[in-house]
């Protein structure tokens, strides 16, 4: 996975705070973030971050971005910037490209938790059991009827309303140097591209008579 001596540049768009970074050498030489849209602060985010790395985006070996849960349209406008720098940054060299959750690192960062739980939409939440290593979508009944210790990830910029018995979580991906040779955290992939766990289905219209 992550070698030693090579430049890796990270991505994360999945939650309200925009993360972007440099790890060199197992470590960080630079991790950015900012709040706003990610169609407008992820090219200045980056450009902040390689400069205070001082690293030139050919530099690159690898591009480590996050794929979800987390907001669909900031995962889908990161997937296609580390496509396109991908792809340039391949005609030169072989330029690694890896995935991983927000829920997974999250958990691998905080082993004490028993669950990680993050909304999803009609009243879904995304929840990664920290134990058996698995990420499944639930409803609310469920969600509410989880025993033992539960991190909320906000990863939406609307707020919800939460149970008392579940604890709001920051997230970020500092941790990131110490949990990324676990097998369970990043997978080598050929695309970036944002994860959902259910696609979103839609009704075809048909054109009736007016009674």
């Amino acid at each position: 996975m992550i070698e030693p001596n090579r430049i890796y540049l990270l991505v994360d768009a999945s939650s309200p705070t925009l993360y972007t970074g440099i790890l060199k050498d197992g470590n960080w030489a630079a991790l950015c973030s900012c709040d706003g849209d990610t169609l407008e602060q992820l090219m200045p985010l980056t450009n902040r971050t390689l400069k205070q790395a001082d690293v030139a985006l050919k530099d690159v070996d690898g591009i480590c971005y996050c794929e979800g849960p987390g907001t669909l349209l900031g995962l889908r406008l990161s997937a296609m910037a580390v496509n396109a720098w991908h792809v340039l940054l391949g005609r030169d060299k072989p330029v690694a490209l890896y995935a991983y959750k927000s829920l997974t690192a999250a958990g691998l960062s905080n082993p004490q938790a028993d669950y990680i739980i993050s909304p999803f939409r009609r009243e879904n939440y995304n929840c990664y059991s920290v134990k058996r290593g698995e990420l499944n979508l639930i409803d609310a009944d469920t969600a509410k009827q989880l025993e033992g210790s539960v991190l909320y990830l906000q990863q939406r910029r609307l707020k919800q309303e939460i149970p008392e018995q579940w604890t709001p979580a920051d997230y970020s991906p500092k941790a990131f140097p110490k949990i990324c040779q676990s097998e369970a955290f990043l997978r080598t992939v050929d695309l970036a591209d944002a994860w959902v766990p259910e696609e979103t289905e839609y009704v075809r219209w048909t054109q009736t008579r007016h009674s």
